[in-house]
């Protein structure tokens, strides 16, 4: 009986880390000397004129073209970067390997919903956006980093 994998193929797992290296660098960029843009910084780099904003309207969106931008582009690399690293084939793909998969994606379901029962419990306003926004982040970063180190680990005790 043949079953559906619906694992992205091998080559993926290297855009997948790229892309977290590159969110890794901006983050550190972005917390050391403050670099930031938003749509009207591009839009002056490109020689095209600022899209203004009206200062006596109130603002009912959260988005405008002078809203800094690094966060979202933080997230988009970190979630992009997970899922490509994370749900791509290993050089070995055998019963073993998918053993430790879906160890690793139960292990990190159950941290995930343990860390937002705390969030909504202890966390209130703003202060839960932030944390469900670094959840969202961060949890296909741990899945990766949980799944590899283990698959390390476990061969290496298997060689042995």
């Amino acid at each position: 009986m043949k079953r559906n994998n619906l694992l992205l193929p091998y080559a993926c797992k290297s855009a997948g880390w790229v892309l977290v290296g590159i969110g890794v660098i901006l983050t550190v960029l972005w917390l050391t000397i403050e670099f930031d843009f938003s749509i009207n910084d591009i839009r002056e780099l490109l020689g095209l004129s600022p899209i203004d904003i009206p200062a006596d309207k109130p603002v009912l969106i959260c988005f405008t073209a002078d809203t800094q931008l690094m966060n979202r582009t933080l997230s988009v690399l970190y979630i992009l970067g997970g899922f490509l690293a994370g749900f791509s084939r290993c050089r070995v793909e055998d019963e073993f390997t998918e053993h430790i998969r879906y160890r690793a994606l139960t292990i990190t379901m159950f941290f995930l919903l343990a860390v937002a029962l705390i969030t909504e419990l202890f966390f209130w306003g703003l202060k839960a956006l932030i944390v469900s926004d670094m959840l969202h982040m961060f949890f296909p970063i741990f899945y990766v980093l949980y799944l590899h180190i283990t698959l390390y680990i476990e061969r290496k005790r298997n060689e042995e």
